[in-house]
């Protein structure tokens, strides 16, 4: 006997269901998912220690680790000596974030975003002492690796910064922060290696 035109009817109308619900589990599970450098690509990232003078490289590392510590701290209530000690009032300021459209220009603006980065944001921390350190006459740069915790999860972001000798110090000139991680698609399963890299976010 064949199937009724009432439970034909039935039938499809639980396959749309099941076909939408595997739709919304995946599109939800493609937004939890990524791909994430993990410890030993981060390692990979800093083996090279740059160009930079051991005097140069540790008076940019007191720099950097003077940075580290307001974002540790995160006081509001210090950022004003905190953007006098490692920020030129008189020079280009530039800091560029992870999200859309993220990009202050001038002291203030970097204050302000610094301020929201320190209200808002999670808790970052930075592989200071093993980050790479070139530099040319005044001038010099380095990138790091490190994380950015919030209540539940973590997420591995890369920092760059030029800095600029002025006034017997390395002040920051330009920071620029950046998600390591990104969505994961599933082109991804053709990959060797990509499985030790999946986590959810």
């Amino acid at each position: 006997m064949g199937i009724g035109v009432h439970n034909r009817h039935h039938l499809f109308l639980v396959g749309c269901c099941l076909l939408l619900a595997g739709f919304v589990v995946g599109w939800k599970a493609s937004r939890l998912l990524v791909v994430s450098a993990n410890s030993e690509i981060h390692r990979k990232y800093l083996r090279e220690k740059g160009t930079a003078s051991n005097s140069v490289r540790a008076a940019v590392l007191d720099s950097l680790w003077e940075f580290q510590k307001g974002y540790s701290s995160r006081d509001p209530n210090h950022l004003d000596e905190f953007m006098e000690e490692l920020f030129s009032r008189n020079q280009d300021t530039r800091a560029i974030g992870t999200d859309f459209n993220e990009w202050a220009t001038g002291y203030e603006s970097v204050a302000q975003f610094i301020r929201t980065d320190w209200r808002a944001w999670g808790e970052v921390r930075l592989a200071v002492d093993d980050c790479v350190v070139s530099s040319s006459g005044d001038v010099a740069w380095l990138a790091t690796t490190g994380t950015v915790s919030f209540t539940a999860s973590s997420r591995p972001i890369r920092f760059t910064a030029v800095l600029n000798f002025q006034d017997s110090r390395w002040l920051f000139r330009e920071i620029h922060f950046q998600w390591d991680d990104r969505p994961f698609s599933f082109t991804d399963l053709t990959g060797r290696t990509i499985w030790s890299q999946l986590r959810f976010r």
